[in-house]
């Protein structure tokens, strides 16, 4: 009998502390989460990362605040170029037409780089719907320009041609330089002359003269039985001083410069369009 009491006694006491035990762990962990909620906003946590609504999401606290469907339209990138425009507006001045003109402007290497240069055409030239006429001008920029360097480089211009004014419409174009007057340019690029070689006998010209005098000295003292002992100091002297020029001329000709570039008015000038160019009717 006793230790039935007694068990029904210890199962009255479990019963009892289990339930007050498992409250109080409860109770700790709402209090937790209280201080969690004091020290950060909670509802900005959910809204941060909680997913989007789904589209057409009624809001509970604002019955009329409805999420409506958008449909979004693609971006078209829209690319200009003379392909784009209408052939019954414009005729095309095909990529490769060469142009005559003349040079309206004196211009030289020390000219600043953005500078505009002007021409004007020396004959006209037609296609099947238009002719440019002799007269048109034309319109270029510097892009490039320096005075000579060393290495006996020359001095340098480069002109891109960028108008064309018909009409009284000026016309954007491309094109580029391929002669001045009689010369042949290559890459757009009008040099000055490279002076190398032309330094390089400039150089020795001093040293051929010294040795052409001991050489002229030598031949006297030859005649002259009493001086033809010092045949041989004249002789090596001379060609001591043009050995030393010959050997030092290519160096001494690859720091000096080559020559200025300049154009005068009046110069003749041919370009030829790298693309077509657009001209409105």
């Amino acid at each position: 009998m006793k230790k039935f009491i007694t068990s029904v006694l210890l199962l009255t006491f479990f019963v009892g502390f289990m339930p007050a035990a498992f409250a109080t762990t409860v109770w700790a962990d709402d209090s937790i989460n209280e201080l969690i909620i004091k020290q950060y906003d909670a509802n900005a946590l959910r809204d941060e990362h909680m997913p989007d609504l789904p589209v057409g999401y009624k809001n509970e606290n604002n019955s009329s605040a409805i999420i409506p469907a958008v449909q979004v339209q693609p971006i078209t990138q829209v690319k200009t170029s003379t392909k784009n425009l209408k052939s019954d507006n414009y005729v095309f001045l095909k990529k490769g037409k060469k142009f005559k003109l003349r040079l309206e402007q004196a211009i030289d290497d020390s000219s600043y780089v953005g500078a505009k240069v002007q021409f004007v055409s020396l004959y006209p030239e037609s296609n099947k719907y238009i002719t440019i006429p002799a007269g048109t001008k034309f319109i270029g920029t510097i892009e490039d320009a320096h005075m000579p360097q060393i290495s006996s480089n020359g001095g340098l211009l480069v002109i891109k041609i960028n108008q064309l004014v018909y009409k009284g419409r000026t016309y954007p174009i491309e094109a580029k330089v391929i002669k001045v007057g009689e010369k042949r340019i290559f890459q757009n690029n009008i040099k000055g002359k490279h002076t190398y070689w032309k330094n390089v006998s400039k150089v020795t010209k001093p040293g051929r003269k010294f040795y052409d005098k001991s050489w002229n000295i030598t031949k006297d003292f030859a005649q002259d039985g009493l001086e033809v002992i010092l045949t041989p100091i004249t002789f090596v002297g001379g060609a001591a001083v043009l050995a030393a020029t010959t050997i030092s001329s290519p160096v001494i000709a690859f720091f000096s410069k080559g020559e200025r570039l300049f154009i005068k008015k009046g110069t003749h000038f041919q370009i030829k369009l790298t693309e077509d160019a657009a001209i409105n009717l």
